[in-house]
């Protein structure tokens, strides 16, 4: 009988629980209707607050009691009836748990600027005190919170016992509990100065606690507040106990983090869901809530990187904890941990001040003592929670300057004067306030603003591939995928570093990374090019069957003339479109993105030009036509042609901005030394060169006036570069490599000369030498120059030239260039038919006995048999290939021109009958053998 009246009373609990439930739920509705309210003063709000979680404290108490009897209860724990019962009491908690966690996270103790605490009004209204705090501290009743400690500390020991047997209900229970229990102990962690101030209060006899009570190692906290005398004030008692209570609040946080860590990142029905994991995000509030306090105590500015002396080991540990909360949360790491997010799901800070309080925490863990780099994807979460505001003038100014779609590309590219056409040179004599304690005016969100694009433009540069693949590729291969994500990263760090520019215009540095994005996303989109015809011409790496006729028979000044007309360009644009924005934007390697910009530029077109410009009203019909490509299922040469204008804008926008870096240079603006700019600026030219491809619309082959007119150019900024490396009027000292730069000398001078090889030989009415020969003789005196200076270089550095392949710019680079050079001349002369081949032999051995890799060699014979010193020469230049291929048996470059000069062998011992088929045995034992 007494069975049943338990089961009848069991159930009839269960039959009201729903609707007290419900109750609940309400109240909770209510109460978060009310805070949100706008008309309301925030005394009435503190109120309802406080007494809602005065009720939610009692019924937790009430709550946990219960639960204990049940718990302990000698009922049957396989009915159905009692296991019902514990489901809706651990429901009940959880509900209460979570909702005492939301108040306190928000609602945790601040620390006045005299040091003392001053504890939320949630904490107020549970102990008995009114508004004035302290003076009311007669009708303090701490029964209330000393029960609510109690009763978390039964759930957690609940949670934690592992060793009294338990059934499967009660573990099922336990994991429920984890999450809202945890979440309360840590929330309540945040909230110190009750119990401590008023003990003190209250009791006649200071209570002076020791370092075994509380947890930090670091023994300065003991003389931290010490002044000279013997005798320690009221005041710095209290910041000395709050400091210890920070100490030991901290640890205990870390512990019930580090025990539920595997429920911290777990969603459901809990509050503030829409900002993260709920444990995660409860400790994250408190934690950073109590890090802002702790340098408050400490009277420094919460901006700063490094703690306090006195408080660095319970900092670290703060910091550890909150890293993997945020990593969690958001996904990235901060120490190194395991990721334990969901990357599906992507939160934002749930405020401005969340947001701040990240930043701060990044800036700790990675301060000046830690050389590794933040992850970008944590300043780029703190960016989601910014508003939108407008541009400022200096960032419209540098916008404009970047995004001008001025057709005039070779102003641009060919400008040599110091200062960049087109800048706002105003925008480098406004003042820029910095961050930090000083810009004591400045908003948080202004002083966020600026920290994120500082650090987003000091992040560096990924690399392809280095990004995690995206779940949704829209279908893309593997490598369009990684060339997308690579893209897209450019466009972000682009953005980024534009940005920062326009707090800090003369940043030198940033306008170096600016090129260099645009470099390399133009880069990538000239190595993805599917190429209609293949410009690299291998006709002649076998002898062919008829010798070349010469075509040097033109004068120079002819020779200009007629390369100046083949110049004029018809029928072909740069780019179309109002500004160049989109190129950097969209990625070119997904056509869905392609069809994006290409929509994005044609709705910035008008059918009639608004500002009277013709270009406008050009640039749709070129729409038009590239359009029209794709509606007829040409979907390669639709893409082919939008790279073309990607590549050409590209290049434009990074050569702007590396004029302005080599204005700032010169007129020691920044911390780069000219020297350094002007050869990236020579590098960026000479990239122009390869494949001599005229990029735009349409794609079209290099005319040899172009080519000259960049290489002329390049070979400038080189020359420039080493003039500024040897002045000492600059305080920065010059990174630049002198042989490297004469190395790209060198190549320069050997693309002007290859662009004149059609002028007419010297003759006796005419004895000067060619343009041809001179630039020639240039190009292989610095090359020997670059060769002598590289292997001091090496040999000083006690190592090596590089060995990784025939691409890097080491000592065996610059030997295979020069003796490749210098055999590309003589196997120019050698191919010319018998009527020319006379003049330009005498020629090529003039060029190419400039250098000679073995002495030895020129001894062999005189000057006067021309036909004994081509071989001569052709001998040294193979010996000089073979060691680059002996040195580096994978150096690609050098041993197909090796294979090129042995098959051409029989022509260089006899022009007159080489062009048929035949062997190197025809050449004699006496001269064969100095090949073997």
């Amino acid at each position: 009988v007494e069975h049943e009246v338990q089961t009848e009373e069991a159930n009839d609990q269960s039959r009201k629980y729903p609707a007290r439930c419900e109750l609940f739920h309400s109240t909770s509705r209510l109460v978060f209707a009310v805070r949100q309210c706008q008309g309301l003063s925030t005394e009435i709000k503190h109120s309802v607050e406080s007494i809602y979680f005065v009720g939610l404290v009692k019924a937790f108490v009430q709550g946990k009691i219960e639960f204990a009897s049940l718990i302990t209860s000698v009922s049957d724990k396989r009915l159905k009836t009692w296991q019902t019962q514990l489901n809706n009491k651990a429901s009940k908690i959880c509900f209460i748990a979570n909702e005492l966690a939301e108040l306190m996270s928000k609602c945790t103790t601040c620390i006045d600027s005299d040091g003392n605490a001053r504890v939320s009004h949630l904490m107020k209204g549970l102990v008995g005190l009114g508004d004035n705090g302290h003076d009311q501290s007669e009708s303090l009743d701490i029964a209330p919170l000393a029960q609510f400690s109690e009763s978390l500390l039964w759930f957690w020991k609940f949670m934690n016992n592992r060793i009294d047997a338990t059934s499967p209900s009660e573990n099922a229970v336990k994991d429920r509990l984890l999450v809202s229990v945890c979440a309360a102990i840590i929330a309540l962690c945040g909230s110190p100065g009750v119990s401590v101030d008023f003990t003190s209060s209250m009791s006649e006899r200071k209570y002076s606690p020791t370092n075994s009570d509380y947890f930090d190692s670091d023994n300065s906290v003991n003389g931290v507040f010490l002044p000279d005398v013997s005798v320690e004030s009221e005041l710095q008692h209290s910041k000395r106990t709050l400091t210890r209570k920070y100490c030991q609040l901290t640890q205990c946080i870390s512990l019930v983090f580090e025990f539920s860590e595997k429920a911290a990142s777990r969603d459901g029905c809990y509050p503030s869901s829409q900002h993260g994991p709920f444990l995660s995000l409860v400790a994250v509030r408190t934690l950073s809530n109590m890090a802002d306090e702790i340098f408050t105590l400490f009277s420094e500015d919460i901006w700063n990187e490094e703690w306090p002396y006195g408080a660095r080991e319970c900092g670290s540990t703060l910091d550890s904890v909150l890293s993997k909360a945020y990593s969690s949360i958001y996904g990235f790491s901060l120490t190194g941990q395991a990721q334990n997010s969901d990357s599906s799901k992507c939160y934002a800070p749930e405020s401005i001040m969340a947001a701040a309080q990240l930043f701060r925490s990044v800036k700790r863990v990675y301060n000046k003592h830690n050389r590794r780099s933040p992850p970008t994807k944590a300043f780029e979460t703190m960016e989601m929670a910014l508003p939108v505001v407008e541009e400022n003038a200096v960032s419209k100014s540098i916008r404009g300057y970047m995004f001008d779609a001025d057709k005039d590309v070779d102003a641009v590219r060919f400008s040599r004067v110091d200062t960049p056409n087109g800048f706002p040179e105003w925008v480098f004599h406004e003042t820029q306030s910095g961050i930090g304690a000083s810009d004591e005016d400045s908003s948080c969100v202004e002083i966020l603003r600026r920290g994120i694009c500082r650090e987003l433009a000091k992040c560096p540069i990924s690399h392809i591939g280095s990004d995690e693949p995206d779940e949704g590729n829209e279908g893309l291969s593997e490598e369009r995928e990684s060339t997308q994500r690579y893209e897209l990263s450019l466009g972000r760090k682009f953005r980024a570093v534009i940005d920062d520019l326009s707090y800090d215009p003369k940043n030198i540095e940033n306008w170096m990374v600016l090129s260099e994005c645009l470099g390399f996303k133009a880069d990538i989109i000239c190595d993805r090019l599917v190429r209609e015809n293949d410009p690299y011409d291998t006709s002649d790496f076998c002898p062919p069957m008829n010798a070349t006729k010469s075509l040097a028979a033109r004068s120079l000044d002819e020779l200009h003339e007629i390369q100046s007309s083949e110049y004029t360009r018809r029928n072909w644009h740069p780019f179309i479109g109002k500004d160049l924005s989109a190129y950097m934007q969209y990625p070119w390697s997904n056509l869905n993105s392609l069809r994006d910009c290409s929509k994005h530029v044609e709705s910035s077109l008008s059918p009639v030009s608004e500002s009277g410009h013709e270009s406008e009203t050009v640039d749709l019909q070129i729409w038009r036509e590239i359009e029209s490509i794709f509606e007829k299922g040409e979907y390669t040469s639709w893409a082919n042609a939008w790279a073309g204008m990607f590549v050409t804008a590209l290049r434009t926008m990074r050569m702007k901005a590396l004029r302005v870096a080599r204005y700032l240079a010169k007129k020691k603006l920044g911390k780069m030394h000219p020297s350094e700019v002007c050869e990236d600026i020579g590098t960026a030219l000479y990239g122009d060169l390869m494949a001599s491809t005229v990029y735009g619309f349409p794609m079209q082959r290099m005319s040899n006036h172009e080519k000259r007119a960049i290489a002329e150019g390049t070979k400038y900024y080189f020359e420039e570069a080493i003039e500024l490396s040897k002045s000492v009027d600059y305080a920065s000292d010059s990174k630049t490599e002198s042989w490297e730069v004469q190395f790209m000398i060198g190549k320069c001078c050997e693309k002007i000369a290859s662009t004149l090889r059609e002028e007419i030989y010297p003759t006796d009415d005419c004895p000067k030498r060619r343009i041809y020969e001179t630039m020639m003789t240039e190009a292989i005196q610095n090359y020997s120059a670059a060769l002598r200076d590289a292997q001091k270089v090496e040999k000083a550095g006690g190592g090596q030239d590089n060995k990784n392949g025939g691409s890097s710019h080491g000592s065996r680079e610059v030997l295979y260039r020069l003796h490749a050079t210098r055999f590309k001349v003589l196997f120019s002369a050698i191919r010319l038919a018998a009527d020319d081949f006379g003049l330009a032999e005498i020629e090529a051995c003039r060029i190419s006995s400039t250098s000679w890799f073995d002495d030895s060699n020129k001894l062999q014979t005189s000057d006067d048999d021309v036909r004994l010193k081509t071989w001569d020469l052709y001998v040294d230049c193979v010996q000089g290939l073979a060691s680059c291929r002996k040195g580096i048996s994978y150096f690609h470059r050098a041993a197909y021109r090796l294979a090129q000069a042995l098959l051409w062998a029989p022509a260089f011992h006899d022009p007159r009958f080489c062009f048929h088929e035949g062997s190197i045995e025809s050449i004699p034992p006496f001269k064969r053998g100095r090949i073997s």
